[in-house]
């Protein structure tokens, strides 16, 4: 399974997010969004609901589509009773930000030291870690923790604070 399709990935947030780096237009942008808010809810795409949704025609649509195919963003896979968008494109471009994509095996580390599935909140919070510091620093604050027998978000993160602050002395 790819990063982008685990349940607990935040898709759109993750568009708006990177969109700087996605080098998409407002319009093509919005037509993105609703593609995957329609995919998510499982709703059929045609071009008469995205002029509806969007108030563009379906002509300027047409035009946003081809461009979206060919900056490999979309795809298009017509079946026998329906048609398919997928956006799979989107979440391989490069954002030149890689520490934001989601860090599958951070996630695994935590799992086996909680010795449990991680919610929804601490995924989150990982992920916000991981924006903000370097990985191996997380890794040992959660090793600090677990030493200290207080594997616990909260734990963790004054340990990160704590080595964060330390790093920064240091290098002053």
């Amino acid at each position: 399974m790819n990063w982008y399709e685990e349940k607990y990935i935040q898709r759109r947030d993750w568009i708006l997010d990177q969109f700087e780096f996605l080098n998409l237009s407002l319009e093509e942008g919005m037509i993105v969004l609703l593609i995957d808010f329609l995919n998510q809810n499982q709703v059929p795409i045609t071009l008469d609901l995205l002029s509806k949704k969007t108030s563009l025609k379906q002509e300027k649509l047409e035009e946003i589509i081809n461009v979206l195919c060919s900056k490999n963003v979309l795809s298009i896979q017509a079946s026998i009773d329906k048609v398919n968008f997928k956006l799979d494109g989107l979440f391989s471009v490069n954002t030149k930000r890689p520490r934001d994509i989601l860090d599958q095996s951070l996630f695994e580390i935590f799992q086996m030291e909680f010795k449990r599935p991680l919610t929804k909140m601490e995924m989150e919070k990982i992920s916000d870690w991981n924006r903000q510091y370097e990985r191996k620093m997380i890794i040992q604050a959660l090793r600090k923790s677990s030493a200290q027998q207080k594997i616990t978000i909260v734990n963790i993160d004054r340990n990160l604070e704590k080595l964060a602050s330390q790093k920064m002395s240091e290098g002053v």
